[in-house]
């Protein structure tokens, strides 16, 4: 705990903790750091801005020892959490602060000590530390033993656990130092194919092959399609051995190439546009896993100079995915709340999954537009508007509503029909769907002017005028008046 003492006694006095042949002051410090004991916080913190200003390379290389020594994994853990804190901080000026002498050790004890780590989240830490100096060392060749562990974990007879740190340490400084590891490639991408084949018990070593050969796409070389196929086959195999946690991994990995390298996908698109549909059916997957799939196809298709392209062939996909976001409408209870005039509860009984497929399919309508949109739509989707259950006939007009606005040109062509279902539902018995309608007529009134207004006058205005006499429902009053407004 910090004294009363001056400046002077106090550097002195946090040197002696740091250089005590004891390690236990050291501890007391690192573990008062999250204490709910204010005093204790407050001097720990103090001692430890000390230690920061004016002993860098005895701090650094105290974190070090203790992540490479401590028997306790909690210590193990702070240690490396506070080491990465302090290089990610200083790190593009790291040979200001640290010496040659300190440098030195510290390269030695990390590398050493990657071979022995049992605790994943320690392990996790001292892969990033390692990059962070990677990343300010390197490109002044100060680092080549880092190069020398690369090419031994590579080799075929490395253990599993030093090629699982060189994946974690490539992908999180490829982006900064990709010219200077591309020396690897060949024994990088095999170890990256070998392990995304394998069938292996941890399945970290997989995750980790994705995210290292999505680096080296988007950072180094936009060839090797071989390696996507793998993806999609790390990705299934997991979904089978239910470790979802790692699926979900893998598809974040194949969004980031997605989104970097669409063009780079072109010749594999179908197949996996169809991966990612069978991932949304796969039984008892988590929301966010089949959110993900959705995610790819997504932002492919919002990649406006190739993937919207690549995307408005897949005919067949359009149509599954259209189904399967207008599903998702579905996922809507009727909350009471909802019902209350004045009530803040404009979301009241919508899902995250309702909500989810409200974005997804504003946006592929906006991504793709009316033609790759209206002649695709699902074939139960007229089954929906006259459906005996109020939530697929809300999610029928909900889906027209979202679609109008990117495909207005197109729906021009089929507005009689439209309007004719609209003011059909104008007048359903469930409140929900009335307002549905409302906010449905008042968005083509906005996309479709003033065509929609000079066609329909006679017959929209009539309904809008009976949607407002409804005094039960407030809700349904207020959209109706919003909607009257855009027609005068």
């Amino acid at each position: 705990m910090a004294s009363s003492s001056s400046p002077s006694a106090d550097t002195q006095r946090v040197g002696d903790i740091l250089l005590s042949m004891d390690p236990t002051p050291f501890i007391t410090v690192l573990s008062n750091l999250s204490s709910s004991d204010n005093a204790l916080r407050s001097g720990a913190e103090t001692d430890y801005d000390f230690m920061k200003k004016d002993y860098p390379n005895g701090l650094c290389l105290r974190l070090a020892h203790l992540i490479a020594s401590s028997p306790k994994p909690t210590t193990r853990c702070l240690s490396a959490t506070l080491l990465l804190r302090l290089l990610r901080r200083d790190g593009p000026h790291l040979s200001t602060h640290l010496t040659a002498i300190c440098l030195k050790d510290l390269k030695s004890i990390l590398l050493h000590h990657l071979y022995y780590e049992t605790d994943i989240d320690t392990f996790n830490n001292l892969c990033s530390i390692i990059s962070s100096l990677a990343i300010d060392l390197l490109p002044r060749n100060q680092w080549p033993e880092l190069n020398l562990f690369f090419f031994q974990s590579l080799d075929s007879d490395a253990s599993a656990q030093s090629q699982l740190a060189v994946f974690l340490i490539f992908a999180e400084a490829v982006p900064e130092t990709g010219e200077i590891l591309s020396i690897h490639e060949e024994g990088l991408l095999k170890a990256c194919a070998k392990y995304m084949r394998s069938n292996m018990e941890d399945s970290r070593i997989r995750v980790a092959a994705v995210r290292a050969s999505v680096g080296w796409i988007v950072y180094l070389k936009d060839e090797f399609t071989e390696l996507v196929v793998l993806m999609v086959t790390t990705l299934f195999d997991l979904l089978n051995k239910n470790e979802e946690d790692h699926a979900q991994k893998v598809l974040e990995e194949m969004i980031v190439l997605a989104g970097a390298k669409t063009g780079f996908l072109k010749t594999l698109i179908d197949d996996l546009v169809e991966s990612m549909l069978l991932v949304t059916e796969v039984k008892g997957a988590e929301d966010k896993t089949r959110e993900l799939a959705i995610e790819f196809v997504l932002t492919v298709a919002e990649d406006r100079n190739q993937g919207c392209g690549m995307i408005e062939k897949l005919n067949k996909r359009i149509t599954r995915l259209l189904g399967i976001l207008i599903k998702m409408l579905v996922f809507i209870e009727d909350d009471l709340s909802w019902h209350k005039a004045g009530s803040d509860e404009n979301n009241a009984g919508e899902s995250d999954v309702f909500l989810y497929g409200m974005e997804s399919l504003g946006r592929l309508a906006s991504a793709l537009r009316g033609n790759a949109i209206v002649p695709n739509h699902p074939d139960f989707l007229p089954e929906f508007w006259a459906d005996k259950d109020w939530r697929k006939r809300h999610a029928a007009v909900t889906a027209l509503r979202l679609i109008s606005e990117g495909t207005s040109k197109v729906l021009q062509e089929h507005l009689e029909r439209t309007v004719e279902k609209l003011l059909l539902l104008s007048r359903d018995p469930h409140p929900r769907v009335r307002w549905a309608v409302m906010s449905a007529i008042g968005q083509l009134s906005k996309d479709l002017a003033p065509q929609l207004q000079q066609q329909f006058h006679q017959k929209l205005v009539p309904a809008l005028v009976a949607a407002m006499d409804d005094s039960q429902n407030p809700r349904v009053q207020v959209f109706a008046i919003f909607d009257l407004i855009l027609w005068i």
